[in-house]
């Protein structure tokens, strides 16, 4: 992962770009602890990453709540997984021991949660002596996983509503901030200019009753539906009917900022904040955007605006680049990177796939490898792609080690037919022995 450093007015701008690999995690903490005098003060993370090793990444999102720093993902910026739980750790000094949440994303950004789970499936494929005890294994690390967010969790304020739709998300989807109703149960900030800026009473309705749909007076709401859609259904409905019940009792420019008070008739009151201009905000404040406004069931992919510039096109942003020891490895002319992800267990994914994979699902981030290592020898499961018939996984296994020139992992490749029937298994051709070739940059 690179990062960087920018100097700004008021805060410092670090970047962190990339996959989070083995030992970035010591690296960061060197990296912030090591800036010069004049790049102290309050710092912004700026995070772009599809994820990576959660072992570094909760180290990193440890290191960043305790340096009380706030986190943003700019335009059409990626934070996934692992870097996703950095990005909720953002938070911001209020003085006096108080602190609150702050991270923000633009709205055409995307942000992703994974839940910790255990690949039944791959589990039945192994040996029947040896399943049982990597059942067990895989058990106690989806635990340890878990126990490692809720902490996280309750150390940043996170939304008890995102901790309980994370874990309730299926194994093979992600979790994704993709409706405004989303960004504001989970505390999440909107950024990003609209084409249409203005704003009148009935919207500033419509960012209280978001509210106040988010807000339930205990966890019996929460735990009453089975997935996290079938609450946010019901939440969007909930906020356009709390939109409509408003009574506003204060409306008044005080402090170089609009303040708007409402009082629904049943439930909290809505206290409103509204920068008169972005130049101008009040440092500190909690600001409420135009974005609030709109009804909660909004995609934010559906949000449109001018061409954004963002902080990555800061022409004036010059990174003090720390020095990048990513492995990586050939595969068939694809760019590889073997990332340690948690304890004892490996993923071998896409940095740069070849030309020609995308028309068959492989982009940047695919993995095609998961597995465990021990001793040195890599076994797991490797995914065979097909245009037509889908992702299929086969048990291979070999020798690894990251100081080596090479390695290969091996085992029986499945052939399928033209209805994509498994018809039998194969040692011989690419997909049965697997080679990796160590690279430079």
């Amino acid at each position: 992962m690179d990062r960087g450093i920018a100097i700004g007015n008021s805060f410092r701008l670090i970047h962190l770009d990339g996959p989070i690999e083995l030992g970035d995690a010591e690296r960061f903490i060197e990296f912030i602890e090591s800036r010069p005098p004049n790049c102290s003060g309050r710092v912004m993370l700026v995070l772009n990453s599809t994820g990576g090793s959660l072992v570094e990444g909760i180290a990193i999102a440890r290191f960043v709540r305790q340096k009380f720093m706030t986190t943003f993902v700019d335009h059409d910026g990626k934070c996934f997984s692992a870097c996703a739980l950095v990005f909720m750790t953002g938070t911001q000094y209020r003085g006096d021991g108080d602190f609150v949440g702050r991270r923000s994303m633009h709205y055409d950004a995307e942000v992703g949660f994974h839940a910790p789970f255990i690949d039944t499936a791959a589990i039945s494929r192994l040996p029947a002596d040896v399943q049982t005890d990597y059942l067990l294994g895989s058990y106690q690390d989806a635990i340890d996983v878990a126990a490692d967010i809720i902490l996280l969790a309750i150390d940043g304020r996170w939304s008890p509503m995102l901790v309980s739709a994370l874990m309730r998300t299926a194994p093979e989807e992600m979790l994704q901030v993709d409706t405004v109703g989303k960004a504001v149960a989970w505390d999440i900030d909107l950024v990003g200019n609209i084409n249409d800026p203005s704003y009148g009473i009935e919207d500033i309705k419509m960012a209280c009753g978001n509210r106040i749909a988010v807000m339930p007076q205990d966890g019996s709401m929460i735990a009453g539906f089975q997935n996290p859609q079938e609450y946010f259904e019901r939440v969007y409905d909930e906020a356009e009917h709390w939109a409509i019940s408003q009574t506003v009792y204060r409306d008044e420019i005080e402090n170089g900022a609009r303040v708007v008070s409402m009082e629904p008739e049943m439930g909290p009151n809505c206290d409103f904040l509204f920068p008169l201009d972005d130049e101008n905000r009040p440092y500190g404040e909690a600001m409420s955007s135009r974005l609030e406004m709109l009804p909660a069931r909004t995609l934010l992919k559906s949000i449109e605006g001018p061409e954004p510039t963002g902080l990555r096109s800061d022409p004036s942003y010059q990174p003090f680049i720390s020095e990048d020891t990513t492995v990586y490895w050939d595969h068939n002319g694809s760019k590889m990177v073997v990332t340690h992800v948690w304890k004892d267990e490996y993923t071998i994914r896409y940095e740069r796939p070849r030309d020609g994979l995308r028309s068959i699902g492989v982009e940047r981030g695919t993995i095609l490898f998961q597995g465990k290592l021990s001793g040195d020898r890599l076994s797991g499961h490797a995914r065979l792609f097909s245009p037509r018939c889908g992702q299929i996984s086969y048990a291979v296994t070999g020798s690894f080690s990251y100081d080596a020139a090479q390695f290969w992992l091996r085992g029986q490749a499945p052939t399928r037919n033209s209805a994509c029937d498994v018809t039998g298994y194969t040692t011989t051709g690419g997909n049965a022995n697997l080679g990796f070739k160590r690279v430079s940059r």
